[in-house]
């Protein structure tokens, strides 16, 4: 496999504002106007829009499989995993407690402490607030996995005042989830 730090180069071209990393296209915005951008949407479709910022996070989470193979030169699942924390983590998405996954169910605990749709607004949330990432992982272990059944649930989140942010990935097969560390 190899390192992530191989492919972790940040380039920009000001004039056609073409900024990549590695070469996959990126934007940067602040996280004051990602705050914006979340509130304004919760606040326009309420409810509704947790739906689509879960469908909008499978797509995403599906696609980037792709450029994590790229990356790591490997197609194993578990060697992809092991980089999701760190890719992340540089790009300010989510600060990583623990990830733990069982490759031979497909089910999944991810623990974060800080997450792109929660920092700087916990405890203003009544109920789980990470959709985005939620789909996100649904999309990643998918195309991880190969299987339309996998599912996502936030179960605690630190948008409603919880230490972390915790997701449990699940497939149809096993409903009940992995076993708790």
């Amino acid at each position: 496999m190899k390192a992530i730090e191989d492919f972790w180069q940040l380039t920009t071209k000001p004039t056609t504002a073409d900024t990549r990393l590695s070469t996959v296209p990126v934007v940067v915005i602040s996280r004051a106007t990602l705050h914006r951008f979340f509130r304004e949407l919760r606040e326009e479709l309420g409810p509704r829009v947790d739906e689509v910022l879960y469908r909008c996070g499978v797509e995403s989470g599906q696609a980037f499989v792709g450029t994590m193979a790229e990356w790591t030169g490997s197609q194993n699942p578990m060697e992809i995993v092991d980089g999701i924390g760190d890719v992340y983590s540089r790009c300010g998405w989510f600060a990583v407690e623990s990830i733990q996954v069982d490759p031979v169910s497909h089910q999944a605990r991810i623990r974060l402490t800080r997450t792109l749709e929660t920092y700087g607004v916990e405890g203003r949330w009544e109920a789980p607030a990470c959709h985005f990432l939620r789909g996100y992982f649904a999309g990643l272990f998918r195309s991880l996995f190969w299987s339309d059944d996998v599912d996502c649930e936030e179960t605690s989140c630190r948008g409603k005042g919880d230490e972390i942010c915790e997701f449990l990935v699940t497939t149809a097969a096993r409903p009940d989830g992995p076993a708790r560390a």
